[in-house]
């Protein structure tokens, strides 16, 4: 859970520096904000502890039948769940995440706790993603772009109910924010006259509808 902590704590510090869809990083503050900068830095490694916490060491009923029977069974791996209707983006990374480590010999205990722990990182990197589409809608001034990112992405990952989302293995973290990070663009894409982010936002649409089919077109609307 502290390793998982540290790597979204690296994708908040270096921000764009890592992928273009990230919002700058809070390392681009000013060099005179350098004590505002460390003490979000300080708030930011805290919220990410307690959020994480604890995240791998409870299964919900839905969880243990997934995690425990469905995902690991050679002649299911996860196709009962599919089925009906649920986790069609998710499975997609967590089947083969879990494959991987099982070709790598890696117990399976310890494959459970990491499945928690990449869902739990995934809600994270999509609530960073969304935090650089309301920056942008707003127009946020390039020097306090970092600022603004920093204590938005504080209060959405405190939210409870992202909060709930994310420490939860379902289907509930990536069609939530998947829908709202879709909306933002598709936003963007109408306000600013930007035709390349048409394409995005039907795709985080699509991702995030078919994760959950019985939601699926309120979520693509």
């Amino acid at each position: 859970e502290l390793e998982t902590a540290a790597l979204a704590f690296t994708i908040v510090l270096f921000g764009h520096r890592l992928a273009p869809f990230l919002p700058r990083a809070l390392i681009d503050w000013p060099v005179e904000a350098r004590w505002h900068r460390a003490a979000f830095a300080i708030l930011i490694a805290i919220v990410l502890t307690i959020s994480v916490g604890e995240v791998s060491q409870f299964q919900t009923a839905d969880e243990t039948y997934y995690i425990n029977k469905s995902l690991f069974l050679p002649a299911v791996r996860g196709t009962d769940v599919w089925i009906q209707g649920g986790l069609h983006t998710g499975q997609l990374i967590f089947v083969s995440f879990a494959r991987l480590l099982e070709i790598a010999r890696v117990d399976v205990e310890t494959i459970k706790t990491l499945i928690k722990c990449l869902h739990w990182l995934v809600g994270c990197i999509l609530i960073v993603a969304i935090v650089k589409q309301m920056g942008a809608l707003i127009r946020i001034r390039p020097h306090l772009e970092p600022a603004f990112s920093t204590f938005s992405y504080l209060v959405i990952l405190t939210l409870p109910i992202s909060n709930v989302a994310l420490k939860t293995l379902n289907y509930d973290a990536i069609s939530l924010l998947g829908s709202v990070l879709a909306i933002l663009l598709a936003t963007r894409m109408m306000v600013e006259q930007r035709r390349d982010l048409a394409v995005p936002a039907i795709v985080c649409a699509a991702l995030a509808a078919q994760e959950k089919l019985s939601a699926g077109p309120f979520l693509l609307l």
